[in-house]
């Protein structure tokens, strides 16, 4: 049946000779022999995470620090990582981007960083996506909020005046954005029949100019505020007063008011 190594077996038999002359025989021994294989099956994965500063001031970087993992068990091969760029934010490479990030083995990890530009406050997704050989892909979305100031200024004052009769303006001034206004300038400039008299607010009037000028070192969001300007008509028809408004990050509004002054006539009582 089976012989173990080294072993011997001694096989006896007795024949009986049907002819005369020699006699030869064989013996012919045959055996099975089997071979056996084992494979290991590997499943690779794929995990992208990435992080950022949940609120970015308009016009600076926005960096998104990036995580490719593998946590399978075999290895992840052919891995590309897109990134759409979203309303909100720019690259100088375009809107689509992608990275060869070639193979990770089972546990191994890559950190990246991709640096965008913000340029449009609101708050933006960014998803980020990688995919490799053997249809493998993962995602991840993280929200940004793009924060930034919004100057806004305006003026109050009467539509009509007459002649020679003082007139009491209200400069106005608010940040309607969600950042700090930062270097804020304030301008009011006079028509040549309106004739500067005096300014609440440290505001300094410049005659060159025929200009009244405040300045604020900040402007924090939401806030607002108001200063007094008085201005003697010394001409008849329309006169127009124009604020300006200016801050860092390119900042500016202007508006406009008109104040019709008219002559009294003879025998007019004056209000």
């Amino acid at each position: 049946d089976s012989l173990a190594p080294g072993e011997e077996v001694l096989i006896s038999m007795e024949v009986m000779p049907q002819v005369e002359g020699e006699i030869g025989n064989t013996a012919r021994i045959t055996f099975e022999a089997q071979a056996s294989v084992r494979t290991i099956c590997t499943k690779p994965q794929l995990l992208v995470e990435h992080s950022s500063d949940p609120k970015v001031l308009i016009g600076e970087d926005v960096i998104f620090n990036i995580t490719i993992s593998n946590p399978g068990s075999g290895d992840a091969t052919g891995i590309i990582l897109e990134e759409d760029v979203p309303r909100g934010l720019s690259h100088v490479a375009g809107s689509e981007l992608e990275l060869d990030v070639g193979t990770l083995r089972p546990g191994e990890s890559r950190r990246l960083e991709l640096v965008l530009k913000a340029n449009e406050a609101g708050v933006t997704s960014n998803k980020l996506r990688v995919r490799g050989d053997a249809n493998l892909l993962a995602e991840h979305t993280i929200q940004v909020e793009i924060i930034a100031p919004k100057l806004l200024v305006g003026l109050a004052g009467p539509r009509r005046r007459y002649l020679d009769r003082q007139v009491k303006y209200q400069v106005a001034f608010r940040n309607a954005g969600t950042a700090i206004a930062k270097n804020v300038e304030l301008a009011t400039y006079l028509s040549r029949g309106l004739k500067f008299v005096s300014t609440s607010g440290k505001g300094q009037y410049d005659s060159r100019d025929h200009a009244v000028y405040w300045s604020l070192d900040q402007l924090a969001p939401g806030q607002e505020g108001d200063v007094e300007l008085i201005a003697l008509p010394v001409a008849t028809g329309e006169q127009k007063l124009r604020i300006e408004g200016t801050a860092d990050l390119g900042l500016s509004h202007t508006f406009e008011h008109t104040t019709v002054v008219e002559a009294i006539k003879q025998g007019a009582r004056r209000p």
